[in-house]
C-alpha cells in the first residue's frame, strides 16, 4: 500500500488495489483541512450577497464592482480607499483631512493644493508670498529688488560704506574729485648741508585727483650761503603713502635758477612713508645718486621742483 499527500491541504491519497479505507480520525482530519483552508468565492448583485458569518468567503459585488471578504463577523471591503477626481483640499501645516488608511488610494485620487495669498498659506507660505508681493523696480524701503524690462533697478543715495551706489551718487563723487582745487601745504625739507639764510623758501600744493590718489607739486629755493652736501634730499608729503610698493615721480634741479640749465631728478616714495626722496641721474647714466653725490652745483639761486601723483591710505 502506498500513501501520498496533496500539496496544498496535505490530504492523504491511497494507491489502487486492496488498500484499506482511511480511519475515521484521518477522514475527519482531511475534512477539517478542507474546511479551514479552502476559500469560498461567489459573485452577484449587491442584494444577493449572503449574510456575513462564514469566515474565509469572498464575494465579487457586480453592482459596485468591488471585492469583499467575510471575516466571520462582517463583510470587509478589500478595494483601495479614496475617491476619484479632485479629492479634498490640502491644508498646509494641518493633519490629513481624510484621516489615516492602511490601504493605497486609487490611481485617479488627487488632492488640491491652492496657491498662497497674502493672508493664507498654500504652495508658498503667506509670509514669503507677502514678501514677494513687495518686489519693485523702485527704490522702496523693505521691499525685494526687481529689475525692469531693461534689467535695471533703482537704489537710494548711499549713506554707509556697505550700501549700493547709484549712478547719480557716483557721478557726483567723480565731479567732486575732478573739480576739487589745489590746496597749499608747507613741505619740510631735509638732507641739505645748509638750506641757506636769506632767500630760502619752500612751497607746496596738492589736489585729490581720485579715490585715495593725490597729486603733489613742490618747489624749493636755496637761500644765501646754501650748501647741497652729499646726503639724500627729501621733502614731506601731505599724506602718508600706501604701504605696498615704491611710487615714483619726476623732478628738476635748476642749478642757477629758472632761467638756467635743468637736470632731471627721480622722485621715489617708499611704501608707508610720509617723505619723498630725490635721486639724480649722473652724466655717465649709471646708478642713481644723491644730487650732491652726482656733482650737481648748488648756490643761492638754485631751485628744485618736483611733481608726483601717489596713492595714499589716509583719504
Amino acid at each position: 500500500m502506498t500513501v501520498s499527500q496533496t500539496l496544498r491541504f496535505l490530504l492523504k491519497k491511497y494507491s489502487s488495489g486492496a488498500d484499506p479505507h482511511p480511519s475515521r480520525t484521518e477522514f475527519n482530519a482531511m475534512i477539517d483541512a478542507i474546511e479551514n483552508n479552502a476559500a469560498m468565492s461567489a459573485q452577484g448583485a449587491t442584494g444577493a450577497r449572503p449574510a456575513a458569518g462564514k469566515r474565509g468567503r469572498w464575494y465579487w459585488d457586480e453592482t459596485a464592482a468591488r471585492m469583499f471578504y467575510d471575516d466571520g463577523t462582517a463583510w470587509k471591503d478589500q478595494n483601495t480607499n479614496g475617491g476619484g477626481g479632485a479629492g479634498r483640499e490640502i491644508v498646509p501645516g494641518a493633519a490629513a483631512a481624510e484621516g489615516i488608511s492602511a490601504k493605497a488610494a486609487r490611481a485617479d485620487h488627487t488632492h488640491l493644493l491652492k496657491l498662497a495669498t497674502g493672508d493664507d498659506d498654500g504652495a508658498l507660505s503667506a509670509e514669503d508670498k507677502a514678501l514677494l508681493d513687495t518686489a519693485t523696480t523702485a527704490a522702496a524701503p523693505d521691499s525685494l529688488m526687481l529689475r525692469d524690462e531693461n534689467g535695471r533697478t533703482l537704489v537710494t543715495t548711499p549713506t554707509a560704506a556697505g550700501h549700493a551706489a547709484n549712478r547719480g551718487y557716483v557721478d557726483g563723487e567723480i565731479e567732486k574729485i575732478a573739480t576739487r582745487p589745489y590746496e597749499d601745504y608747507s613741505p619740510f625739507w631735509d638732507g641739505f648741508s645748509d638750506k641757506g639764510g636769506d632767500g630760502y623758501s619752500s612751497q607746496g600744493e596738492y589736489a585729490i585727483v581720485g579715490p585715495d590718489l593725490v597729486r603733489v607739486d613742490v618747489k624749493f629755493k636755496a637761500g644765501s650761503g646754501a650748501s647741497l652736501g652729499s646726503n639724500s634730499i627729501r621733502f614731506s608729503l601731505p599724506f602718508d603713502a600706501a604701504g605696498r610698493i615704491h611710487q615714483v615721480g619726476d623732478g628738476l634741479f635748476l642749478s642757477t635758477g629758472p632761467d638756467g640749465s635743468a637736470r632731471k631728478l627721480e622722485v621715489i616714495i617708499k611704501p608707508g612713508s610720509n617723505m619723498a626722496t630725490l635721486w639724480a641721474i649722473p652724466a655717465d647714466g649709471t646708478t642713481l645718486r644723491t644730487p650732491g653725490g652726482a656733482g650737481f652745483p648748488f648756490s643761492s639761486a638754485s631751485e628744485i621742483h618736483a611733481t608726483l601723483t601717489y596713492q595714499t591710505v589716509e583719504l
